[in-house]
């Protein structure tokens, strides 16, 4: 069964074209990746089935070296090597050479398992790994939620008189102005690159985008697999302790890379383009189809929120919106205050 399961997944990936599995994002390395595994799954199902069928034949013959929990020699009954392992191998007259295949295929079938094991850490079936914990650390507050920022949330209630005395923000002009939002790693949360090495690659949030669906660069796959190249790269290059990345400020004798200091001149904009960021309608599509519960949506606002109120940058045809909601409270340009129709019926109920 499962290798039948595995010639339908390859001939999924590779011979249907399915729209999901044939993006941008999916050329080179990941198209291989996940052939890779596939391949190996052949080589170990054949593997086990060699040492199975050899076996059942030596058995038949009397000269299998496997012995029941009583002490004498005896066949496991395998449903398919019983029958299949006889015809596949039963004209081989050599005994030598049916332990021969039988001790192969189980050498083979244990590298196998050890090799992937090995291959694990640099391929998307990490996600065996990191699936569960990344679901566990799954946010519990509704997913069309967006975070709100304390900072600026402090400020606006400061304008409307909502906070007490003592919480007003300051208007000391020395004080440093924070960063907002994301541009690196460094300013995710680790939630976030903890679901970029959970990813399985399925493309199900980027087949579910309204955006991408419509033509738009956008990719909610890629954005995650992005966060994840990202991260390799940085860990890479702390890895190296190569001076040349420390931070400019923080050069000196003695200094050391560190997390704290690094900084190679790249950020996600480096990887992730602005015009897939401003093509997100936050529909939050992606994040209700994804099978384990990554949030690629967090990682788009975050990095939204860095260009527009860190770099005040952003399209120049949302300035308008901005402008309206700060002078109306709507995102409108209407003559009249937002409200206006409630003083209406106030003053007329009738």
């Amino acid at each position: 069964l499962a290798l039948i399961a595995t010639f339908i997944f390859l001939a999924r990936r590779n011979l249907l074209k399915i729209p999901r599995f044939v993006k941008p994002e999916m050329n080179g390395w990941p198209k291989l990746d996940a052939n890779l595994i596939l391949f190996a799954e052949i080589i170990l199902v054949c593997a086990i089935f060699s040492m199975n069928g050899a076996d059942e034949v030596l058995y038949n013959r009397g000269a299998t070296h496997t012995h029941g929990a009583d002490g004498m020699t005896g066949s496991f009954g395998f449903a398919i090597s019983s029958w299949l392992g006889p015809a596949m191998f039963g004209w081989i007259d050599s005994i030598s050479v049916l332990h021969f295949i039988e001790r192969a295929g189980w050498w083979i079938h244990i590298l196998v398992v050890m090799g992937f094991l090995m291959y694990l850490p640099f391929s998307k079936h990490l996600h065996i790994m990191f699936a569960f914990p990344n679901t566990f650390f799954a946010r519990l507050t509704p997913k069309g939620e967006v975070a709100n920022m304390p900072d600026v949330m402090n400020e606006v209630k400061g304008m409307m008189g909502l906070l007490p005395e003592s919480e007003m923000p300051t208007d000391d002009m020395s004080m440093e102005l924070p960063e907002f939002g994301a541009k690196d790693i460094q300013g995710l949360p680790w939630q976030q690159i903890l679901g970029s090495y959970s990813c399985t690659e399925c493309g199900r949030c980027t087949a579910e985008c309204p955006a991408n669906q419509t033509g738009k660069k956008l990719s909610p796959r890629k954005i995650v697999m992005n966060v994840r190249d990202r991260a390799e790269e940085i860990a890479k290059k702390l890895e190296s302790k190569n001076p040349e990345f420390i931070r400019e400020d923080a050069k000196g004798e003695g200094v050391k890379l560190t997390a704290d200091n690094f900084d190679d001149g790249k950020s996600l904009f480096d990887y992730i383009s602005r015009e897939e960021l401003h093509a997100c309608t936050t529909c939050n599509a992606c994040v209700e189809a994804c099978p384990v519960l990554i949030n690629p949506l967090d990682t788009i606002v975050e990095m939204r929120r860095y260009e527009i109120l860190t770099e005040a940058a952003g399209p120049a045809e949302w300035t308008p919106m901005f402008t309206s909601l700060e002078n109306g409270g709507a995102v409108w340009q209407v003559p009249d205050a937002r409200d206006k129709w409630a003083d209406e019926i106030e003053s007329n109920p009738s």
